[in-house]
């Protein structure tokens, strides 16, 4: 059945790729000239049974392959305050769904930008596609290479327990991700990009630095619901309660020093908000004085807002 599964996945992405493949191609060129007017409708149906078929065939090959059973019966189950459970055997982080709504929020804000700058805001969505696996790649082996000293595992324990499915360095499913291997993982893949289709790589920067502060002001909420970038313990109304015990730092964990609805500093809140207002700025500073500014100082700008804000914040971690 695995074979079957991963023939399923491989026709999928064939499928899939095939109408960009049409599109650009010009040996396929032909072929939408042949399917008439309703080229574009037919290719759209292709693409999207193709996606559909790549998700089915992808997650059945995995099923077959872990050795998991799916109850398509049990249908969707929000079954706990950080997860989903879907067919009583996958089970989906709301985290990485309030990331990847992020990045399509952010991207699609850079698409409207580069349409404004008389650009091709394609380029925005493959920029993104050639972003996303370096942020992640980088963003898993940054945490693990400098893991928080409040951290249940070490460096050391990561990388000699690499291929641990559970805990190990591989397991990026099992938390731990870092904004500072994100960044430089995503700008490293969309540098390509830019670089390989010859486009002005600081202009682009310029277009991604409105965007990526509305990412991470969304995505700061991820933390929330995993109970985790928080400070120190305040009195303040907006303060936050971890009550799992599990998820507090040392010395907070002691329910009897620390009894359950001990508030703290919600500083994904702060960081949020602050992210928020230098999107609001940097986009200003784009729609009205981009042409007086040199290209890539934008980017800079950004760069130097995060560095100050993460500064003053971990203070209070």
């Amino acid at each position: 059945m695995l074979a079957l599964y991963i023939t399923i996945a491989v026709i999928g992405l064939v499928l899939a790729i095939l109408p960009e493949a049409i599109g650009r191609a010009p040996q396929l060129a032909g072929v939408k000239a042949r399917l008439g007017k309703r080229a574009d409708l037919i290719l759209n149906i292709v693409g999207t049974v193709g996606a559909v078929a790549l998700l089915l065939g992808g997650v059945l090959a995995f099923s077959a392959w872990r050795n998991v059973e799916a109850d398509f019966s049990q249908g969707i189950q929000f079954d706990e305050r950080e997860s989903l459970e879907i067919f009583a055997a996958y089970r989906v982080r709301y985290y990485g769904i309030i990331i990847v709504v992020a990045m399509l929020v952010a991207a699609s804000v850079g698409a409207r930008l580069a349409r404004v700058d008389g650009r091709e805001p394609d380029h925005i969505w493959g920029a993104l596609t050639w972003a996303i696996i370096p942020g992640i790649l980088l963003a898993r082996l940054w945490f693990i290479t400098f893991p928080p000293i409040t951290g249940q595992f070490d460096t050391a324990y990561y990388y000699s327990n690499f291929f641990n499915w559970e805990t190990g360095g591989i397991a990026i499913w099992s938390g731990g991700l870092s904004i500072f291997g994100a960044l430089l993982g995503g700008v490293l893949g969309a540098w390509v990009y830019f670089w390989r289709n010859g486009l002005a790589i600081p202009a682009w920067l310029d277009i991604a630095a409105v965007g990526l502060p509305l990412a991470q002001a969304i995505g700061r909420f991820a933390n929330y619901v995993n109970q985790e970038l928080y400070g120190d313990i305040t009195t303040l109304p907006w303060g936050i309660a971890i009550d799992e015990v599990s998820k507090r730092v040392f010395p907070y964990q002691s329910t009897v020093d620390y009894p359950i609805g001990t508030l703290f500093h919600p500083l994904f809140l702060y960081e949020a908000l602050w992210s928020l207002l230098a999107f609001v700025i940097l986009l200003s500073l784009f729609l009205r004085r981009r042409h007086k500014l040199v290209p890539g100082e934008l980017f800079l700008i950004y760069l130097m807002q995060y560095s100050v804000i993460r500064f003053l914040l971990e203070f209070l971690r």
